[in-house]
């Protein structure tokens, strides 16, 4: 499985600020969708998630295994268990 295709879609909802939602799509067809909303500072928000999907793309590591340890700070190519620094 691979992450194929991804879209980031921001909905003015307010002249505070926007739904940030995001859509992914793996090689065997599965969809899946995030939110992001109410950040505090949508630009920034969109700007973090564009440059994890740069990380994502394309990668055949177990998709959730992987988003966990990106967002744990950790480089893709470089694996951790859980709980190590």
């Amino acid at each position: 499985m691979k992450i194929v295709r991804s879209n980031v879609y921001r909905i003015p909802v307010s002249p505070w600020g926007e739904w940030i939602f995001l859509r992914l799509e793996d090689s065997d067809g599965h969809v899946g969708w995030g939110e992001a909303s109410n950040s505090g500072n949508d630009a920034s928000a969109v700007g973090e998630i564009e440059r994890q999907l740069g990380r994502l793309a394309g990668n055949s590591k177990d998709a959730l295994a992987l988003a966990h340890h990106l967002a744990a700070g950790a480089p893709a190519d470089k694996p951790r268990r859980h709980g190590e620094p």
